[in-house]
Formats: structure tokens, sequence, C-alpha cells
């Protein structure tokens, strides 16, 4: 055997070990069912029901043991997921049908039907309603019981995003150019009046709330804050090139240098830091003090306050993470040859992996019960993991985080600034209003 063919040979047999032993090895769940089809979207929980819907197009109720107690056929496959209300759940297909079911026993509680697809997903109001599109450029508010149109609001452009604060915060405009142009107005949630509107074009990602504030970058990349009643602006940062990331307690997260740096800015106190990112941000958590950092590598988790560095956990890639409120839960693959996904639990308190599914799809954010979590791949297999145990050390190893002074008095109690652009506020709530559309039935 020459030793080209033996070097080949080693290589392949060093990659055939790495895939089968390099990744982490699999919990044992505490009970496991297959839907015998592939979930179709994220899986919601109201009360002590979860309801989901199969490739085979039914909506099914599962307890939390894991038993199926009640299945209903839907005429065509969902455009989006289930949206939960207090006693209900709400489908919409791709066909345009949107049908109210009974959470206590799946029946049909109404039907409507939409002209066109909405580009936007349903989202859940107050008082048993929702908001969803009729059409590219309106939307309506719906009685979740009775699926009665509420109210119903006209934009001079096609609606992308939708903010919900005590006001909505709508993104519209168009995609059909060479450069879109995306603006931003105030709707009153009781009666759908238009309120103001943000007359400069602005970044089109969502809008974040603060206390009264709706906070976005406008197209250079600025941090604005505007309240959200009036639209009236509160601060106008002087630098811009930034992305929005999150808001957590009082600290806005903002991607700079491209996305290379992570900028931490407190609203109460002023202070602020900037984290340089090793690869590609994926999400962040808040978990207490803590701050976790999903990039395409790897899971690291910081000092929210400064910046310190506690610990990190290394991965090949990674596809998604989710965090419930007692621990991160992570997609990833050791390595690119790997043919299952890794779903890993991480006590954010240590980073220590409390437990790993294997799938050959993705995972879907999990559902916390009493007993654990219970986990659901896009393959229709569900288990329940257990819960997190309580933390035992903190690891340390070197991450980058540099002072950032520059960034000092971010927010200050959100003083008042002088609009460079100015804001149209509608202060005539009386004002005759477009003609009703046919978009809803």
């Amino acid at each position: 055997m020459s030793n080209r063919i033996l070097g080949i040979l080693l290589v392949v047999v060093g990659l055939l070990a790495l895939h089968l032993f390099g990744g982490p090895p699999e919990t044992k769940a505490i009970w496991k069912i297959s839907v015998e089809s592939e979930i179709l979207s994220q899986p919601i929980k109201i009360d002590s029901d979860i309801f989901l819907i199969n490739a085979q197009n039914q909506i099914l109720k599962m307890d939390f043991s894991g038993k199926i107690v009640l299945s209903k056929e839907i005429s065509a496959m969902p455009a989006f997921p289930i949206i939960p209300l207090a006693s209900s759940i709400i489908v919409l297909d791709k066909e345009g049908r949107i049908q109210g079911y009974s959470a206590k026993d799946l029946s049909v509680v109404f039907t409507s039907q939409l002209l066109e697809l909405p580009r936007v997903r349903p989202i859940p109001l107050p008082e048993n309603r929702f908001l969803i599109a009729g059409a590219r450029n309106v939307f309506f508010s719906v009685d979740g019981t009775t699926g009665k149109k509420v109210w119903e609001t006209h934009l001079p452009g096609n609606i992308i995003e939708v903010t919900i604060g005590k006001t909505l915060a709508c993104i519209y405009g168009y995609d059909d150019l060479n450069k879109p142009l995306w603006k931003l107005a105030g709707i009153d949630m009781e009666d759908g009046e238009l309120l103001w509107t943000h007359n400069e074009n602005i970044d089109d990602k969502p809008p974040l709330v603060y206390a009264d504030h709706f906070i976005f970058c406008n197209k250079d990349g600025r941090p604005i804050a505007v309240d959200q009643t009036t639209g009236e602006e509160k601060f106008r940062y002087d630098h811009e090139g930034y992305k929005i990331v999150d808001l957590i307690d009082d600290s806005l997260y903002l991607l700079a240098q491209g996305g290379a740096q992570l900028e931490a800015l407190s609203i109460a106190t002023g202070t602020s830091w900037s984290a340089t990112l090793p690869s590609p941000l994926l999400k962040i958590f808040g978990a207490g003090d803590r701050l976790i950092v999903v990039d395409g590598k790897s899971i690291r988790c910081l000092n929210s306050k400064n910046a310190d560095f506690l610990w990190q956990g290394e991965m090949g890639k990674t596809f998604d993470a989710y965090y419930s409120g007692t621990g991160v839960f992570v997609t990833y693959k050791d390595s690119f040859i790997d043919r299952p996904n890794y779903f890993s639990a991480f006590n954010p308190q240590s980073g220590e992996i409390a437990w790993t599914c294997y799938d050959t799809k993705m995972f879907y954010a999990p559902i916390t019960v009493p007993k654990g979590e219970i986990v659901f791949s896009m393959s229709g297999n569900i288990r329940l993991m257990p819960g997190l145990p309580p933390s035992k050390s903190e690891k340390n190893t070197v991450f980058s985080a540099i002072a950032s002074p520059s960034f000092s008095n971010f927010f200050p109690s959100f003083t008042p600034s002088k609009p460079s652009s100015g804001t149209n506020r509608i202060p005539n709530k009386s004002e005759k209003k477009d003609k009703d559309t046919p978009a809803w039935e």
C-alpha cells in the first residue's frame, strides 16, 4: 500500500471517528412520542394544553404527558404559526382562510376569508383580539370569539412589521424599488386611528418598546426614540451605522462595525460597553445580571453590566437558539459531516450542558412544563427532557471586551431633543377615514 493511499485512509478514518464520537452524548428523555409527520410551525401552550399542526393538516391537542387528546382536520396547510388567544386558537391557511377554534374541544367558532395572503404574520392583541393584514396596505383588528372586524386601518404602502406597545408601531413602504423605502406610523390600538407618522425613512427592523417610547434606527442606522402616543421625538443619537439587536431590561443592544461589534447602552444610567464578536451574531438573551451571546460558532456568557467574561461553549455551527427563563437551548452541528442536529440545554449560570437531543431536523423553542422541557423537532419527534439542575461553578476563558467611553450618557432620562426631520402628528382623530376595503369578508 502506497503512502498516499495510507494517508487518505487515515484521513477518512479520522473523519469517521470525529463523526461517531465527537458530538455530545444524547440524554435519555423522560418520555418520547412521534406524531408521524412533520410539525409545521412552533407549537403553543394555553393553560395545561399544547397545540401544534402537523404535515397531515391536523391540529393536535396534547397534554403535558405527551398524550394526543384531540385532533382536528384543517382544509389547507397553515401559512403562519398558530395564534394563541385566551380561550381559542387562530389558524390562517395558505388559501387565505382564517378560522378560530375553541381551545377546549377544537370546534370551529368562526371562519373568514381574506382576498390575498398577507406577508405579516397575525399578532395577538389584548381583549381576545388579533391583528391581521387583509391586503398589503390595510390591516384589521378582529374579535377572536366572533371573527368580526373591530376596526381597519389603511396606510400608504405595504405593511411589513408591527410592534405592540401602548399603541401600534407599523413599518410600511415599498420594496419593489432599487432601494426600499420604509416609514413608521403610530396607530391607536382601540379604534385603529392614525396617531402620527415619522417623516424620515427608517430601517426595516421592528421598533422596540421601552416604557412609553418606541426605539428604532433610521435608514442611516441612527438610534431614535419617540413617544408612543404622540410620535414626538425624545432622543436622536449623534452617530449612525447601527443595527438594533434587542432591548433587555434597561439596556439597548446594537450591532456596530458591520456586525463585528456588540454595543450595550444603558438607558437608565448612561453607561456603556462594547464587545468584539468572533463570528456573526445569532441571538442574545438576558438571564438576570448575565447576557448570553450566541454567535455562529459558540455560546458565551458576559456580565451584562460591564462585559466581564464568565463562560463559553464552542460548537461547530449554530443554527438557532432560544431562552425559556431557565435555560438556553441551541441547535447546532459539531462538524460539517455530522448528519444529526444537536439540541443542547445550557445552564445560564455555569455554562454546563444539562442535556442534549439528537434529530435529523431542526428544533422549535421548547415549552416549559412542571416536569421539565417539552422539546419539538420538525421531524415530528416530541420529548420531555429534564428541567435544568442548579449551577455548580463558573468557568473563565478570554473573550474580547473593551470599554467604550464615547457612548456615555446615551439615553440620559430621555432628554428631549430637536427633531432634525420632524414628526408629522395627526391630532384630529375625527378626520375622515379611507373607504372600507372589501379585503375582509
